[in-house]
């Protein structure tokens, strides 16, 4: 019998990466999204190993494999914030799940929720440095030439220019 809870998390998953966990393909964003699936399968599903893995159409091996490259995923941003999220998203969809009570990660709820809001300002902060770089890039359509040069110079050649050319544009 299909796990309700397991389905939603595949859906779930597939939706916030944009592919299809279950394909045998072996590209970069189908294993971690798999890897990101085994996981949350192994905190809120108590089945066995050869039954969680065969919701993606893989066997028991794959599973452990997977199990070792979480440390991996953790190091990439995009996909660690895809696990956070649908873990939220399961602690607030399945709290009547009749499994979720043996959940290992009950008693990890607010550290998943610390994390994600790291991960959330973390965004944003990337979001406003993004908004500030293409701001500057707008800026350097109407510069002209020299001042584009001046901008891409060190700071210490530019603090030498100044002191160089103030002398000259105050006598101006």
């Amino acid at each position: 019998m299909k796990s309700r809870l397991l389905t939603d998390v595949i859906y779930q998953i597939n939706r916030r990466l944009g592919i299809d966990i279950t394909d045998r393909g072996r590209k970069q964003y189908n294993v971690f999204g798999r890897t990101i699936f085994l996981k949350i399968a192994t905190e809120y599903h108590g089945g066995t190993l050869k039954e969680v893995a065969s919701y993606v159409n893989r066997d028991h091996a794959t599973y452990i494999h997977h199990k070792k490259m979480f440390k991996e995923l953790e190091k990439m941003p995009i996909h660690h914030r895809v696990y956070l999220e649908v873990c939220k998203h399961v602690r607030h969809s399945y709290k009547d799940y009749e499994g979720y009570e043996n959940a290992l990660v009950t008693e990890n709820d607010k550290l998943l929720d610390v994390k994600l809001l790291k991960m959330e300002a973390e965004v944003e902060r990337l979001r406003d440095e993004n908004h500030r770089m293409k701001k500057l890039l707008e800026s350097y359509d109407t510069l002209e030439d020299h001042e584009i040069k001046y901008r891409r110079l060190p700071t210490e050649k530019q603090l030498l220019f100044k002191t160089r050319v103030n002398p000259i544009l105050k006598m101006i």
